[in-house]
């Protein structure tokens, strides 16, 4: 791991996640993704910047995990 990734910890409908991610990635505890590709009732699917370290690329996590999933 460079001096400049960080491993981000996600909570997913599944479990905790975890994910090495460039520090620009990361504003505060939270990381920055896209906005959901996918819904099923109050979860979502999100893309990340980066691989888990179990290999995901998309995890399912409840909308209350998002900032604004108010919106």
């Amino acid at each position: 791991m460079y001096s400049e990734e960080r491993i981000a910890e996600i909570r997913t409908v599944d479990g905790i996640e975890e994910v090495p991610v460039h520090v620009s990635k990361i504003d505060g505890d939270m990381l920055l993704v896209s906005h959901p590709i996918g819904a099923r009732g109050d979860d979502v699917l999100i893309e990340l910047p980066q691989e888990t370290m179990r290999g995901y690329w998309r995890v399912w996590v409840n909308k209350s995990e998002l900032e604004g999933a108010s919106e």
